[in-house]
């Protein structure tokens, strides 16, 4: 399933990135991924594609849609997102991934972005920094949670 989009310029530094953006979310607590379902629908410019409670779900979901960016979740059942990453990355290189987690664990960050994550990003910096750190990736830039690039 190939939904059409074409580039959009960013008025703040002329990048350019996909438009709109097609997201899937990773995430096994329902709760948070219908919030963050919502924010991205409530913004221009993204299209949730699809929605999946761990990791063997979002590989399935793949088979049949194409996004842009997959927001996932570290801790999932069944298939972890750091494996998920690997078998994601893997098949679907071009696909860009944002861990959104509340690991605050520095280790875990770096074995994320080995793993292929083209970002990482603390739940409790979600309501400041989600955007901008989808946007960061989406131009092909690596994003570190503040709380963590400081270290």
């Amino acid at each position: 399933m190939e939904a059409s989009c074409s580039p959009c310029k960013d008025d703040k530094d002329g990048a350019v990135f996909p438009w709109p953006c097609r997201v899937v979310l990773a995430e096994d607590h329902l709760l948070f991924r219908q919030l963050v379902k919502r924010f991205l629908e409530g913004m221009d410019g993204f299209v949730v594609e699809g929605e999946a409670s761990d990791g063997l779900e979002l590989l399935e979901l793949l088979t049949t849609c194409r996004p842009h960016l997959v927001i996932m979740d570290l801790t999932m059942p069944r298939l972890p997102g750091l494996e998920a990453t690997r078998r994601v990355k893997n098949s679907y290189p071009e696909v860009k991934i944002l861990i959104l987690t509340m690991h605050r664990i520095p280790e875990y960050c770096q074995e994320a972005l080995e793993a292929g994550a083209n970002g990482y990003l603390l739940k409790e910096d979600t309501d400041t920094e989600l955007l901008g750190a989808i946007r960061h990736i989406l131009k092909g830039g690596r994003y570190i949670s503040p709380l963590l690039a400081k270290r």
